[in-house]
């Protein structure tokens, strides 16, 4: 994830996860961010705390991406994209908080069960 335009909102607290389709019920922390702001990189890279989530390749699986920010006073932004399994490849999109927009790359590999 990297911030690609605008910045996070001041004073504003919120999360990054992930959830798939097949786990009913598993949200996977990705970030917390804090009073402290959005911590990035000189590039606008997001520093995670997760960095890799697992989904199967079937009928009906995604992998979700979802940011939720609240600020003082009830404030609040949502955002959420899908993306469907692949085997391979790089996938590409924006979630939104406010002016803040934020470019999430989701590259693909397949990881062969036993």
């Amino acid at each position: 994830m990297r911030v690609v335009h605008g910045s996070w909102p001041d004073g504003f607290c919120g999360c990054f996860v992930a959830r798939t389709a097949s786990i009913n019920d598993l949200t996977i922390g990705l970030l917390v961010i804090g009073d402290n702001g959005l911590r990035l990189a000189d590039d606008g890279t997001i520093k995670l705390q997760r960095n890799v989530v697992c989904a199967e390749i079937r009928n009906g699986e995604y992998l979700e991406v979802s940011v939720g920010a609240y600020g003082v006073g009830g404030q609040r932004f949502d955002d959420t994209l899908f993306f469907t399994p692949q085997e391979r490849g790089r996938l590409k999109c924006a979630l939104h908080v406010g002016t803040c927009e934020i470019e999430v790359t989701v590259t693909w590999f397949l990881i062969k069960s036993f």
